[in-house]
């Protein structure tokens, strides 16, 4: 017998509760690990395909030195 593999395509409740308790994690970390918060400006959108992201702006006060910065932020290609 077959087994078909799992996706995440016939599962969109699945897809956005995981990515909701993914940005809120990533949301905290923002928020705790810098200074005061000027502002926070969040978009969410869904791809074609139903996939969501988030582009997130913050501004902090202090600002925070750049090496602190290269500590927490990265980005990875594909």
């Amino acid at each position: 017998m077959a087994r078909t593999r799992a996706n995440c395509f016939g599962h969109p409740i699945i897809v956005a509760r995981v990515f909701k308790s993914h940005l809120e994690k990533v949301l905290h970390v923002l928020q705790t690990s810098f200074g005061m918060k000027k502002y926070m400006i969040k978009v969410i959108e869904f791809q074609k395909q139903g996939f969501p992201h988030a582009h997130i702006i913050i501004k902090v006060e202090p600002e925070p030195p750049l090496e602190f910065l290269n500590t927490i932020i990265c980005a990875e290609l594909p």
